[in-house]
């Protein structure tokens, strides 16, 4: 907790903006930090990053039909629904902009929503080929 506190009292907020997404490949997936929190069970963290891949363009696909739809409540929650799934894989750049999603949709910027779709469906990819380059799929 101190680590997150001190974080917070220091820049005045937890997760960077969407300008400041961290890149890299320990951002796009940070294989030592999903392992470090599954006690370094290798079989869990495979059925984690599975389940994940399985669902993700599901949760992608929901929030843009939401925000289409005007749906600011139901864009929000879906946003962070897909930034606490981002973060249990420690796919940091995609929390970061489920992040941004989020709070575009509780401002009710959902046309802010829209413009992140592309970023959110292109770090998707990347955290796809990073997991197949490191032999996770």
């Amino acid at each position: 907790l101190q680590k997150w506190l001190n974080r917070r009292a220091n820049s005045g907020q937890v997760k960077p903006p969407v300008d400041e997404i961290p890149t890299g490949r320990e951002a796009t997936f940070n294989e030592a930090d999903l392992l470090a929190r599954l006690m370094e069970d290798k079989g869990l963290a495979g059925k984690v990053i599975s389940s994940f891949l399985s669902d993700a363009p599901r949760q992608l696909r929901a929030l843009k039909e939401m925000a289409d739809a005007g749906d600011a409540d139901g864009a929000r929650l879906q946003a962070h629904t897909l930034k606490g799934a981002a973060a249990t894989v420690s796919a940091e750049a995609l929390r970061a902009l489920c992040f941004e999603a989020q709070e575009a949709a509780a401002s009710r910027e959902l046309s802010r929503v829209v413009a992140l779709l592309p970023r959110l469906e292109e770090q998707l990819e990347r955290l796809k080929t990073t997991l197949k380059q490191s032999g996770w799929t």
